[in-house]
């Protein structure tokens, strides 16, 4: 039995089909994943430098010593 030429050109139209959605789904899927990875990227960038800031405001400065205006000072 023989298929009729059109069968041939609709399953190449389809296999086309198929191959192009395909294609597009991978190409969206990849983009979305750089997307994540950047993202992650740039979330963790700023967990470094908040960091960086709280321990800068969390660190105890050294209290300079004053001399109290009452007190008589050792050198004369």
């Amino acid at each position: 039995m023989e298929l009729p030429p059109d069968a041939y050109r609709a399953v190449d139209v389809n296999s086309r089909l198929f191959l192009y959605i395909l294609l597009t789904l991978f190409s969206m899927i990849s983009g979305l994943t750089q997307s994540v990875l950047e993202l992650s990227d740039r979330l963790h960038n700023l967990e470094g430098t908040f960091n960086d800031t709280r321990g800068i405001f969390m660190t105890p400065t050294p209290i300079q010593q004053c001399e109290h205006p009452s007190r008589p000072s050792n050198s004369h």
